[in-house]
């Protein structure tokens, strides 16, 4: 298998220092760790030359159709071991937010299985603080959103 373009000048670039600015990486997943179902060519190694370096990654996604346990199992059948605190989602973000700004009673409008994503968060029917929303697929339905909708209007 052979290295992209891209991936070459990437570990050769490794062999430099960083420039000091330079604290870490944020890596997307979709098109840049993946590419569909299978891990971009090089990936394992770059990862691995960054953290034997000791720079600071996170790997990331805007998804909302499925948790973190999904993903890293995912990495793990692809051949990719990685620690959970290396995957960084938007419900988990989203968790961050909602918890530093004491909205913890949220209705939600995603899939249930995010839930273990969102822990402190308490899902309610009647009076939420906030309403979630995420990419529900084929389990969108009127009614759920007709609930919701007034609570993002506000009193």
């Amino acid at each position: 298998m052979t290295i992209p373009r891209v991936a070459r000048i990437v570990l050769a670039k490794l062999d430099m220092a960083l420039p000091a600015q330079v604290h870490g990486f944020l890596i997307d997943f979709d098109g840049t760790v993946l590419d569909g179902s299978s891990l971009v060519s090089g990936v394992p190694k770059i990862l691995a030359l960054l953290q034997a370096r000791k720079v600071p990654y996170r790997l990331v996604t805007n998804t909302t159709s499925k948790p973190r346990s999904l993903i890293l199992a995912k990495m793990r059948n692809l051949g990719l071991e990685l620690a959970p605190e290396a995957i960084l989602t938007a419900p988990l973000i989203g968790r961050e937010y909602l918890l530093q700004h004491g909205l913890v009673r949220c209705y939600p409008l995603l899939k249930d299985s995010l839930q273990e994503d969102l822990a402190g968060i308490e899902f309610v029917e009647h009076s939420p603080q906030a309403v979630l929303v995420g990419d529900l697929g084929d389990e969108l339905r009127y009614g759920a959103l007709n609930r919701g909708f007034p609570d993002l209007l506000g009193p």
